[in-house]
């Protein structure tokens, strides 16, 4: 993907999904899009000088400050959900390099949060209704060179980025579930059609919106499913898909 491809994409996402999102969300893309383009000029003028060798571009939004979705009630249960992203390309910048975003759902208020039987008393002392506890965590990632599973997968819990009220235990990283990758603007679309459906529906509308995320499908999505259609429509039967989406196929 092309940088001026991104910047219209963080564009297009702090114009048209504004009403989703916290009030200080347009700074965190613009922050984001300005160590990108640092990234990609560094990056750049490593590729023109044949002693160096380049770093990955691409951009990131980070656990410390990331991009916040307005709060919302889901079955009388008040939630804010959030995003973290890092994706990364290199030379070759028609298939991204590295891809890690994660979303978290936060609960906001203490019933839900706390249970008395079975929860240490430090939880209750430290909640804030403000801040809430992370209750479910899905990280979208693309395995490592090495890494055992599919090599696009979806899992449950992960890093607790530094969150004191949620724990996810580091040592159980399975199962990696078979999943499509995912970039800013496709977790995006995700998180507005299942936790603002009523925004969503004006959302998708939008020529600009639906420019965006072609463009993603295009990227991220095209080749995914087009492995898994030719899979499917082959003759071997020795060809099976879960075989071919893992990381060592």
């Amino acid at each position: 993907m092309q940088q001026d491809d991104i910047v219209k994409a963080f564009g297009i996402i702090r114009k048209r999904a504004w009403k989703i999102l916290e009030s200080d969300a347009p700074q965190v893309l613009s922050a984001a899009e300005q160590r990108m383009k640092l990234a990609k000029s560094q990056h750049d003028t490593r590729i023109s000088r044949s002693d160096l060798q380049a770093e990955p571009w691409g951009y990131s939004i980070d656990p410390d400050r990331p991009l916040r979705f307005a709060t919302v009630t889901v079955d009388g249960i008040r939630l804010r959900v959030d995003l973290i992203a890092r994706v990364l390309w290199n030379a070759d910048e028609s298939q991204a390099e590295s891809i890690d975003v994660t979303i978290r759902v936060w609960a906001l208020q203490r019933h839900i949060a706390y249970r008395d039987q079975l929860d240490a008393p430090i939880i209750n002392e430290l909640f804030d209704n403000q801040l809430g506890r992370v209750m479910l965590q899905f990280h979208f990632d693309k395995a490592n060179p090495g890494q055992t599973g599919p090599m696009y997968h979806m899992q449950m819990g992960g890093n607790p980025h530094g969150n004191k009220l949620s724990w996810f235990h580091p040592s159980i990283p399975v199962p990696r579930i078979p999943c499509p990758p995912m970039d800013l603007v496709l977790a995006t679309q995700l998180i507005a059609m299942n936790f603002f459906p009523y925004e969503y529906e004006h959302m998708k509308k939008d020529p600009n919106w639906i420019g965006v995320i072609r463009k993603s499908q295009s990227e991220f999505w095209q080749p995914y499913f087009g492995l898994c259609s030719s899979v499917l429509g082959s003759g071997d039967s020795n060809n099976i898909l879960l075989d071919r989406l893992l990381n060592d196929a």
